[in-house]
């Protein structure tokens, strides 16, 4: 399904797939669990995502991504930090896309 995503799409989703793991890793609430989860799904976005973008179809891009995005998820036990309760506010007040979310 995410070989159809627009490039913006899939760039602006990998951005915010990228928060999450920094945002968790840098968590006071974090454990080795989830540092080394954030550690890892950093590798694979930073690796991923400029071919995801450049080239919807490549379906090995994908699947780092989806790998690298449920990893992110799982580091996220470590709570979640300012930068989404941010992202947010601008999402809604100026339609600025944060990954997924649209608002406005």
């Amino acid at each position: 399904m995410t070989s159809i995503m627009p490039p913006s799409l899939t760039a602006d989703t990998g951005i915010d797939a990228l928060c999450h793991e920094i945002e968790a890793y840098c968590s006071p609430y974090g454990m080795p669990q989830t540092d080394l989860f954030a550690l890892e799904a950093i590798k694979l976005v930073v690796k991923h995502l400029g071919p995801a973008v450049a080239d919807g179809s490549n379906m090995n891009a994908r699947e780092g991504m989806a790998m690298g995005a449920l990893q992110a998820g799982l580091a996220m036990n470590a709570g979640w930090g300012g930068i989404h309760a941010l992202g947010l506010q601008l999402t809604s007040k100026y339609g600025i896309p944060m990954g997924g979310h649209w608002l406005s």
